[in-house]
This record gives structure tokens, sequence and C-alpha cells, in this order.
């Protein structure tokens, strides 16, 4: 019981930085297809 809570907290403090790095990709993303429009109306 006490290793599967170890392993709960060792994954809830990594998801944090998972997260953080799939909202940049998004943004990132959605940046490059925003770009990529003004790019197209030109």
């Amino acid at each position: 019981m006490t290793a599967l809570l170890a392993l709960l907290v060792k994954l809830s403090k990594r998801l944090p930085s998972a997260i953080k790095k799939l909202a940049w990709l998004n943004f990132a993303l959605d940046l490059v297809c925003k770009f990529k429009l003004c790019l197209d109306k030109f």
C-alpha cells in the first residue's frame, strides 16, 4: 500500500511539468498557425 502511495506522489509531482510542456506546445502551435494564416492573407 505504501509503495502505491509513493508511486502516486511521484506521478503527481511529475504531472505539472508534463501539463506545462503540453500547454507550451499548444501555445507554440497556435502561434505558428496564426503566423501561417497571416502569411496566407498576403
